[in-house]
């Protein structure tokens, strides 16, 4: 027969021994996310604890210690939480007592700081002052978070983590949970590669005091020290917890905070390095350090070779730069590093073989009431037309969005009619997916911008004729210099130079007053460099031309052939074309929230000098049906970098005007009001364009003459340098684990909101891989009372019949049989006392297995 003895004492008001009223106790020792609590019956004959002395209250303090017969005892302080009388004809008056744990004060206050990657140490200790500081007079004391010893603080000193409870107030207790169960990835990745406990004592002879600790799951007692439970009565007895799961989870995502994330993600993870990189600990002596830790000392960053207690330099660390973390061919800028080619075949005539290199710019559609404009990619009578705009170079290669100008009578593809009966001779058709389709039904005095050549066309007695040399009509197209790669804005040594050298993308323009001076009135090609521009279209880039891949940095996908434009809401299709979220190019996808780039306007006259900045700009643009949305921003200092975003949400519709010639004259005399009906399709963005707006009039004409691109420079004559790094979409910050071919099951994704880091959230979600991934064995037992087993101790449980492990302390083979290693997640202690006086105490320990 079990031996046992325990003593209730209620500490309010002086101490009362009320043990002898006890007829239940019930206990659940636990930690790691739940409070401990306790549950007491007591005899209430005459009014005792209700209505006669001594009376409970809420928050009043009832310790219960509690000996097995091997004089192990268990001991806690708690506070009342809920009072329930009870009068029952059979068996008198009683009182259920519902008590709380100490720490579940830590869940009553909110606490709110940001941690920038911070140890888990330094974080815990930050959290716990804060509550210290600002508890009440009732609410106890947390001691020992800042005594790193065994027993006490036990959470690694060199972990490096950004932590965002300041952004919005989280309770004490969820905090420091957010540190010990972010803990579990490898070290590489930020975590500490093992799985920690939280957890907290009753200071027994001051109970104004709680004790805090951290440990390693499992950690103790010592190796071959550890209980082997064999005398068990029940094992997951119905209702339990207990039971051999399934495997939860190969594909873990997260969301992180808004707009921190970026498409391409090489900018959010560019600067999520960097940050974890400046932000490594400052080393700790006397600590022991894993393989693969990062610290600073004395200015250099160093990595652990090996578990190491040694202080740096030394042969056990390696000195390590920014360049080293990151990779030097790593830039941040995917879209713009070494991409000139990309973006020259984005503007107009990317063969140089027609007009020369050039932009377009807002005014590629008109639809003024009086005159309309369109574009097209390029003309051409047949559907055989240049292979620098199909996939593959091959015939079969168009995509969805390509335009064409059937500029006479139709041939091959283009012969006849299309599938809506609409003839394709001499309009302009576009690529559906899957057919060529009419697109405008056309007739005299309609013009279109031909991208191809960087020339407008309109129709003339039905024949579509060049009119780009007449005054003024080539208006959207304007040459430029070259485009060229240059140094970007990020100084970050790559270890041979900076991670901004080659990052941007520019384009040089120049000009004098006489490119102004209409002469042929307006006519020559000079008179359209007067500005600056840039271009980016989809598929990016939209040909082959340059010695580019069609598509090669989104689109990319020659058997889909998309995406071949741009959906805001951005949840179906990567950059290449795949779907879902089990693949490497997951992390691309979440809604777009808007355009980032960084951007540089160096304005020089002809002396060299530099001249005056707050440049207006304008970005607009274009969705698949014509529909125009603008944004205007300023770069407030010239020749240097300035960051512009441009939220969705600040674009506005714009209809462009005819342009400024002698042979339009009534509608530019009289410019009534546009109306805008169309809705501008978020789903279908097709092309985006940079322009300095101040060569534009008030109503978007450009007329550059007058400007302060004339007035502003000496003589009239300039060069302008328009350079763009960094450009990207914003989105919010998404990671998603390594995919997996074998068997995809993915649990509900989880919301970080205030995490903006992504080297934190992929810490988060390759930590949460583990434990998904990993097969949950639980087993709930019962056995006669004892308490030589505590919470996030490692236990053994050996059963003949239903354990078939055969575990040892390190390992998940080569134990004795029938026996798995287990740590113990919830220990239950119930007393029972019987009408006789006496009682039984049995213990329920949850256990679960853990990863070695």
């Amino acid at each position: 027969m079990i031996t046992y003895s325990y003593v209730v004492t209620h500490l309010t008001g002086g101490t009362t021994v009320i043990t002898n009223d006890i007829e239940e106790i019930e206990i659940h020792d636990v930690g790691s996310g739940e409070v401990n609590s306790a549950r007491i019956v007591l005899n209430a004959n005459r009014g005792k604890y209700l209505t006669s002395t001594p009376k409970l209250a809420q928050f009043d303090l009832i310790k219960i210690k509690i000996t097995d017969n091997n004089s192990n005892d268990y001991e806690r302080i708690y506070e009342v939480d809920r009072i329930v009388p009870v009068k029952n004809a059979g068996e008198g008056y009683k009182v259920e007592v519902d008590l709380l744990g100490q720490e579940h004060h830590l869940q009553k206050v909110d606490f709110a700081k940001q941690f920038y990657f911070s140890s888990a140490t330094t974080a815990t200790k930050d959290i716990i002052d804060f509550y210290n500081d600002i508890k009440g007079s009732s609410q106890p004391l947390v001691e020992n978070h800042d005594t790193f010893t065994t027993g006490n603080n036990e959470l690694p000193r060199w972990t490096a983590n950004n932590y965002e409870f300041g952004v919005s107030e989280a309770k004490v207790y969820d905090s420091l949970m957010d540190i010990v169960e972010g803990l579990g990835s490898s070290v590489s990745a930020g975590g500490a590669g093992d799985f920690y406990e939280l957890y907290f004592t009753s200071n027994t002879s001051d109970p104004t005091k709680i004790n805090f600790k951290a440990f390693p799951s499992g950690s103790k007692p010592t190796s071959g020290n550890e209980v082997t439970v064999t005398d068990s009565t029940n094992v997951n007895e119905a209702p339990t917890e207990g039971g051999i799961e399934a495997i939860t989870g190969t594909l873990i995502k997260a969301w992180g905070k808004n707009n921190m994330g970026t498409l391409p993600n090489s900018v959010q993870d560019f600067a999520g390095e960097l940050e974890a990189f400046l932000l490594h600990p400052q080393y700790v002596s006397g600590v022991t350090y894993p393989s693969g830790a990062r610290v600073q000392y004395n200015g250099v960053h160093y990595q652990a070779n090996q578990d190491t207690s040694n202080t740096p330099p030394h042969a056990d660390w390696t000195s390590i730069t920014f360049a080293t973390v990151q990779g030097a061919s790593n830039g941040y800028s995917l879209w713009t590093e070494g991409k000139a080619d990309e973006w020259k075949s984005s503007g107009s005539d990317p063969s140089n073989l027609n007009k020369g290199y050039g932009c377009w710019d807002s005014n590629l559609v008109i639809d003024d009431g009086t005159y309309f404009q369109t574009w097209v990619h390029l003309k051409s009578t047949t559907d055989n037309f240049s292979v620098y705009y199909k996939y593959g170079a091959t015939s079969g290669g168009v995509y969805r969005g390509l335009r064409c100008l059937v500029n006479g009578t139709g041939i091959n593809g283009f012969a006849g009619t299309d599938k809506n009966g609409k003839s394709y001779s001499g309009n302009i058709a576009e690529y559906d997916g899957s057919d060529w389709i009419v697109k405008y039904e056309t007739s005299n005095s309609w013009r279109c911008a031909v991208i191809d050549e960087g020339r407008v066309y309109e129709k003339q007695s039905g024949t579509w004729t060049n009119i780009s040399g007449n005054a003024r009509e080539n208006h959207c197209f304007h040459l430029v210099n070259s485009v060229s790669n240059v140094a970007g804005y990020n100084t970050t040594s790559d270890g041979t130079g900076t991670f901004g050298d080659n990052s941007a993308v520019e384009w040089d323009w120049s000009y004098t007053a006489l490119d102004e001076i209409p002469s042929g009135f307006y006519t020559s090609d000079g008179f359209y460099k007067i500005g600056a521009w840039a271009n980016w279209g989809l598929p990016f880039p939209e040909n082959s031309y340059n010695s580019n891949t069609l598509g090669e940095l989104y689109g990319n996908n020659t058997t889909k052939k998309e995406p071949a434009t741009l959906d805001t809401n951005n949840m179906h299709l990567t950059h290449s074309g795949k779907v879902g979220f089990n693949n490497s190019e997951a992390e691309d996808l979440g809604t777009l929230n808007g355009i980032q780039f960084w951007i540089k306007f160096n304005w020089t006259d002809t002396f060299g000098q530099t001249l005056q900045g707050d440049f207006k700009m304008r970005c607009t643009l274009y969705d698949t049906n014509d529909n125009v949305v603008i944004q205007d921003f300023t770069i407030p200092f010239n020749n240097i970098w300035a960051q512009i975003n441009l939220p969705f949400s600040g674009f506005s519709p714009y209809r462009g005007r005819i342009p400024l010639s002698l042979g339009n004259i009534a509608p530019n005399l009289f410019t009534s009001e546009l109306e805008v009906l169309n809705v501008f399709q978020w789903k279908n963005i097709k092309k985006i364009g940079i322009q300095w707006q101040e060569v534009y009039d008030n109503e978007g004409r450009y007329s550059p003459e007058g400007s302060r691109a004339i007035t502003g420079a000496f003589a009239g004559s300039a060069n302008i340098k328009l350079a763009i790094d960094a450009f990207c979409f914003t989105k919010p910050l998404f990671a998603v684990t390594a995919p997996d071919t074998t068997r995809c099951i993915e649990p509900k994704t989880m919301q970080f909101p205030d995490v903006s880091n992504s080297v934190q959230l992929n810490q988060i979600v390759n930590s949460q891989l583990e434990i998904e991934k990993y097969q949950h064995k639980e087993y709930t037992i019962t056995t006669a009372g004892a308490i030589n087993i505590n919470f996030g101790d490692t236990f053994f449980l050996n059963d003949s019949i239903i354990i078939d492990d055969a575990d040892t302390r390190t390992a998940d083979s080569g134990g004795t049989s029938n026996t798995i290693r287990l740590v113990a997640k919830k220990i239950i202690y119930k007393i029972s006392k019987r009408n006789n006086g006496a009682g039984t105490f049995l213990r329920t320990i949850l256990g679960i297995k853990r990863i070695v």
